[in-house]
């Protein structure tokens, strides 16, 4: 497409989306005028991100101002087609038109350090038996999350493997494939960026009416469909409260089962961390609790004693959906399924956040009275909440494992709350996986004179030191133990 670039095209098959057409009576309520009659009509096809021009955003806030100015100054109709590949531009005579083009183009056209627009993945895991020989269903989610999921089925009469494995080959290169374009753009991403492997369940939110079987092809073409749509997202809250420990003890009876380079070495003595985390329309600040050592004195004895403190804040962006680079693998033969996501963290300096950690500490109470390895009872203003447009909390206290000594798997209790802390909180685990040293690769980077130098995703994420034996079929052998690890802790849950 890239050879493309700066040509006029015919119109193309895909079906319109956004049009800004401009309008001569707006806000008034007499007669509406009969519709322009345009006499030139072009099409821009746009190349693909990363040759000259920024891959185009169709929910980006200033790109719909953007092109609404243009459509005012020229008096011309905007559709921009639903792939975001191609523009057609309709106006009433030819210099209007190119006008338009122009100042398209020029909006459009990437600078030094533009960030590539990301667009949603949605991968699906190809079953072991072939999907000549088998049928994946969709079921309604049972949480109340709108949604179903992908879960293999069995045919009668079908019960033979197949040995053709053309779908697994194809999903890897796949997945590859968006690992490397996701490293390719991030490279432009100058802030700290966490990066993580969540485990949850993918849900689709829109399917064929009437169909609730498809074949492996049909699923796959409707998932590529779904994700730069937004009508799929990961929920990544699995089981219930206790779910936690039934993990941890999987994670136990493990430990002695599995060779030594790849064994999950738990440490019981090693208290978890707790944090606080808040949920604004655009942010997640997450502030770590810790304890804090002091003096009592009863009668005149002196006693020490420990008490909470909310430490410094991190805050992250809640990125829009063409700007969270999000890709999410449904396995249907799994009972959980895994996606790679990578949060970027708001640099202060030029996004203020909505409180500081003063404002914080002056709003969060801490009512125990003892210090215990447990998420704490706490009161925070409604006030503060409501002013800072908090939408949900969650206080989350996790265990971490080593894994490898290269990986670090991270299981979580949560406590979650709407609005306020004052009604019973929902609970469940959540559980990821991420390298040892993906954060110290994610800092900050100054990418003024260029972009972040990184090769590929296995170069600079799955490999550590000067041992550089861990591959890509290593890292997806470790998600798979972590899933089973998972299966087997949820038996029975409802």
């Amino acid at each position: 497409m890239a050879s493309n670039r700066g040509k006029f095209t015919g119109p193309s098959v895909a079906a319109r989306s956004n049009i800004y057409a401009p309008s001569t009576a707006r806000n008034k309520p007499q007669k509406a005028a009969p519709p322009p009659t345009y006499n030139v009509k072009l099409f821009l096809l746009m190349p693909m991100p990363g040759h000259g021009f920024t891959a185009l955003e169709l929910l980006n806030i200033d790109v719909d101002a953007a092109f609404e100015q243009i459509r005012d100054q020229f008096q011309v109709t905007i559709t921009v087609l639903d792939d975001g590949d191609m523009i057609e531009i309709k106006a009433f005579n030819r210099k209007k038109a190119n006008d338009a083009v122009r100042a398209l183009r020029k909006i459009l056209e990437r600078k030094p350090g533009d960030r590539i627009v990301w667009r949603p993945l949605a991968l699906i895991k190809p079953l072991s038996s072939g999907n000549d020989n088998s049928q994946i269903a969709l079921i309604p989610n049972d949480e109340g999350i709108e949604g179903a999921r992908p879960f293999a089925i069995v045919k009668a009469g079908h019960s033979s493997e197949s040995t053709d494995d053309t779908d697994g080959t194809q999903y890897k290169e796949d997945l590859q494939k968006a690992l490397a374009r996701a490293v390719e753009n991030l490279r432009y991403v100058p802030n700290r960026m966490r990066m993580r492997i969540n485990f949850g369940h993918v849900l689709l939110k829109e399917w064929k009416k009437d169909q609730s079987e498809y074949t492996f092809a049909e699923l796959k073409q409707m998932a590529h469909r779904a994700g730069p749509r937004g009508t799929v997202h990961m929920h990544t809250h699995i089981g219930h409260d206790n779910t936690v420990s039934r993990i941890k003890e999987q994670l136990r009876l493990i430990e002695d089962c599995v060779p030594q380079d790849i064994r999950i070495n738990t440490t019981e003595d090693t208290p978890p961390s707790i944090s606080l985390v808040l949920l604004t329309k655009n942010l997640v600040t997450e502030s770590v609790i810790d304890f804090a050592r002091g003096k009592s004195e009863i009668g005149s004895k002196e006693r020490v004693t420990y008490k909470y403190v909310l430490g410094p804040m991190s805050v992250f962006h809640r990125e829009r959906r063409a700007r969270a680079v999000t890709i999410m693998t449904s396995c249907p033969e799994e009972s959980f399924d895994w996606c790679l996501e990578v949060q970027s963290q708001v640099d202060s300096s030029k996004t203020p956040f909505p409180f500081q950690d003063k404002a914080l500490r002056e709003n969060v109470q801490f009512k125990d009275a003892a210090v215990t390895n447990r998420f704490p009872t706490i009161n925070i203003n409604p006030y503060f909440l409501r002013a800072n447009g908090v939408d949900v909390i969650i206080g989350k206290t996790s265990w971490t494992y080593l894994i490898k000594s290269r990986y670090v798997l991270e299981v979580g209790l949560y406590h979650q709350w709407h609005k306020d802390v004052k009604s019973k909180p929902s609970t469940g685990a959540v559980v990821s996986l991420y390298g040892c040293e993906w954060d110290y690769e994610t800092e900050p980077a100054d990418i003024s004179k260029g972009p972040r130098d990184w090769t590929n995703f296995a170069d600079n994420f799955l490999k550590s030191g000067s041992d550089d034996s861990d591959t890509f079929e290593d890292l997806t052998s470790l998600v798979s133990q972590v899933q089973a690890v998972l299966a087997e802790a949820t038996k029975g849950d409802s």
